[in-house]
């Protein structure tokens, strides 16, 4: 906190000689790390105050000796968004009593995002593990979604409702807090999870971007992806299209 140099990258108005140094080490001195580093040097610092989650639950549940199972029961969580937002695809399987995860995340790029290249993925997955659901949001996924289902994927339509997204984040939060979810520990897919935050509704609380505004569509594709691979028994996937 101390470094001027740092300063100067970080709030190029003290470079520019539009902000006065001696006022920047004041508040240097008289003000929170965390708020100098948000208002003063542009830099988003999550707190334990901002997540949803206790401290340190999710790096515990880091593992990287479990891994997806080639064949396996496998369920899919897709959130998906055309511009601004990121999109996510969540795998999940159920692997010696814990539910290990996996995130594709991709980025619009020039605000506009590649869907043909989402399917394709799916398509690839589908070739790897044994898809019981593909879980997904409708907005903005419904028409891919109806082209899979006529190629005979299993698709569960999953409406982002406080009916059905309550239980669902309830049930994500007991997986990590209890260390029964493993993830690999890849840093977008953790910023997402970490970047979440309660909204609280009149009988429990989902979860939504919260006050920074970042993104959460992995977390969102991973409740999802948790939720009907704890509420549902491997089986034979059924082709087609339904809603849950």
């Amino acid at each position: 906190m101390n470094d001027r140099d740092a300063w100067l990258q970080a709030n190029p108005n003290l470079a520019e000689g539009l902000l006065d140094m001696e006022d920047m080490e004041i508040a240097v001195r008289q003000t929170s790390e965390v708020s100098v580093r948000r208002y003063r040097f542009n830099q988003w610092v999550r707190t334990a105050e901002d997540s949803w989650l206790p401290a340190g639950a999710w790096e515990l549940c880091r593992d990287n000796e479990l891994q997806l199972q080639p064949g396996a029961a496998t369920w899919v969580g897709v959130d998906m968004a055309l511009k601004r937002d990121t999109t996510a695809v969540v795998l999940v399987q159920r692997v010696e009593g814990r539910v290990v995860a996996r995130a594709k995340i991709w980025l619009p790029e020039g605000g506009v995002l590649d869907v043909a290249a989402v399917e394709s993925y799916l398509r690839e997955m589908a070739q790897q593990y044994d898809i019981q659901e593909i879980a997904f949001d409708p907005a903005f996924f419904m028409r891919t979604a109806e082209a899979l289902a006529e190629d005979g994927f299993p698709m569960v339509e999953y409406p982002q409702s406080p009916q059905r997204m309550i239980p669902a984040c309830g049930n994500l939060y007991e997986l990590i807090v209890n260390q029964k979810l493993a993830h690999d520990g890849n840093p977008i897919f953790s910023d997402q999870v970490l970047s979440a935050a309660q909204r609280v509704k009149d009988n429990g609380w989902t979860l939504s971007k919260g006050k920074s505004k970042r993104k959460i569509d992995a977390v969102i594709a991973l409740a999802m992806a948790t939720d009907r691979a704890t509420t549902t028994a491997p089986e034979e996937p059924t082709p087609g299209f339904f809603v849950v």
